[in-house]
């Protein structure tokens, strides 16, 4: 497997397009954050790997796959806001915070958030202002409760740090033998960017990958370029489910105690209204 070391990581970076994404418009662009770009390298060596070991063929380029959305959409570089728009960096009264606001739910808990009345249409100019006269401790404290991404810049979150998560972790015995996986059943809740490429990998490595969808509020990647969307969602089967409806529930439920790999990206609370445990 390729090292760490091996690695020219400024160069990958180049040429992948990520530069061109990074820094203020009008500035020089930023180069990879440390280990960034080694770590993505031995990540995908590894599937590679393992794909051959099973008997199937993968091809992965992790730092395209970072850049694809961006050269699809023609995004370029904002510096402080992300390239899609819906997360930025926001100076509170004693450093900066990282807020995004992609989901309607989020836009929905700002004024709960920061204390506020009716949003305008554009939420960012009182998210700002709100802020700047803030301490990032209680910026992110508050958020926390709601249930909102904010998080504070430059501090790394281990797990269990100011956390709660409902998911026991499990252990694998070493002896056991990876199952193949074309035998593998993925159901996949999530949607936007991370996890449908996760299930994207898993479904080019042979595994049946089933997406979830709910009627009323499909994912929200729809809306954007149908070339991403393929991209990432292109060979999986699919179902959409009223999740109102207690038959449709039930068969969520049943659906899911087949699968092998259960992806999904929804705050806690999502699943506990389903009556589901993670």
């Amino acid at each position: 497997m390729m090292r760490l070391d091996d690695v020219d990581s400024l160069a990958v970076w180049a040429e992948s397009g990520a530069m061109a994404l990074t820094g203020r418009p009008g500035q020089p662009p930023l180069g990879p954050p440390a280990l960034l770009v080694p770590g993505l390298t031995q990540l995908a060596t590894a599937l590679v790997e393992r794909a051959a070991a099973g008997g199937a063929e993968l091809e992965l380029n992790p730092m395209q796959m970072l850049c694809d959305r961006a050269a699809l959409a023609g995004y370029g570089r904002l510096g402080a806001v992300s390239c899609g728009g819906a997360t930025r960096l926001v100076q509170a009264a004693d450093g900066w915070i990282a807020v995004s606001l992609a989901r309607e739910e989020d836009v929905e808990s700002v004024p709960a958030w920061l204390e506020l009345g009716a949003l305008s249409e554009d939420p960012w100019p009182e998210v700002e202002a709100r802020a700047h006269g803030q301490a990032c401790a209680d910026l992110v404290t508050r958020a926390r409760l709601l249930g909102m991404p904010v998080a504070p810049l430059g501090q790394q979150t281990r797990p269990g740090d100011n956390m709660t998560t409902p998911v026991s972790r499990t252990t694998v015995s070493g002896s056991a033998r990876p199952r193949p996986f074309d035998e593998m059943i993925v159901v996949d809740l999530s949607s936007l960017w991370a996890g449908p490429l996760c299930s994207h990998i898993l479904g080019k490595l042979g595994a049946r990958v089933i997406k979830v969808e709910a009627r009323n509020r499909p994912d929200g990647s729809r809306s954007g370029s149908a070339h991403f969307f393929d991209l990432l969602n292109g060979g999986k089967e699919g179902v959409a489910f009223d999740f109102r409806a207690s038959r449709d529930i039930e068969v969520l439920r049943r659906l899911l105690s087949r699968a092998d790999i259960v992806i999904e990206g929804s705050r806690p609370r999502a699943l506990e209204q389903l009556g589901i445990v993670a």
